[in-house]
């Protein structure tokens, strides 16, 4: 991912933390089945992948992670305007740990990167927990794109 801000030049408008963000603040570990860049399905504080299938854990790296609240409230960083949300699984702990912002006046869109079924269990949930935030899901250009873009 910092290879991208290099490349791109944008290392004065982006900034990319060696943390993870989660529910709640805590000591845990990334769970990995693979180290090269780009792999994905990885975990972190759970051995369970998107799609709640079990990660087959090569290693484990030892990590921070914040609730996006206490991140913000700790540190006040600019507030964003849009988020990506493209992670394997726990995208409903970041959404639940990210109430207060998710309430802010300042954010105008979240995408979230859903895997399989709309319906799914998972995959509702999350979209409940945007839609409790006064934002409304967009509808999906395919029905094979897998992000959902959610606005005020």
């Amino acid at each position: 991912f910092t290879k991208n801000i290099e490349i791109n030049r944008m290392d004065n408008r982006i900034a990319a933390y060696c943390l993870a963000f989660s529910e709640r603040t805590e000591l845990n570990t990334l769970n990995m089945e693979e180290t090269e860049a780009g792999h994905s399905m990885h975990g972190f504080g759970t051995s369970v992948n998107a799609y709640d299938q079990p990660i087959n854990i090569r290693f484990q790296q030892a990590a921070i992670g914040y609730s996006i609240d206490d991140f913000v409230a700790s540190f006040h960083p600019p507030l964003p305007t849009h988020i990506k949300l493209d992670v394997d699984g726990i995208e409903a702990d970041i959404i639940r740990g990210a109430a207060v912002l998710l309430g802010s006046s300042t954010l105008k869109s979240v995408l979230v990167e859903v895997m399989g079924d709309l319906t799914a269990p998972r995959n509702k949930e999350i979209i409940d927990l945007v839609e409790a935030a006064n934002f409304v899901a967009q509808p999906k250009l395919s029905s094979a794109a897998r992000n959902i873009v959610f606005r005020r």
